[in-house]
């Protein structure tokens, strides 16, 4: 992330601008969407990727 913060601060900005708005509260809890995102990141909240058992 050093690199892109270097290389891309503005890009890195708005990615982090995002990455805020995107685990704020709202409909979801901050801890909802954590655990939404960790099942993403698996693979098991993928349509061609079989979960991780």
């Amino acid at each position: 992330m050093r690199k892109l913060d270097e290389n891309a601060p503005e890009a890195m900005k708005s990615f982090r601008a995002l990455d805020h708005a995107a685990f704020a509260d709202g409909a979801l809890s901050v801890q909802q969407k954590q655990i939404i995102a960790v099942a993403c990141a698996t693979g098991a909240c993928s349509s061609t990727t079989p979960p991780i058992r």
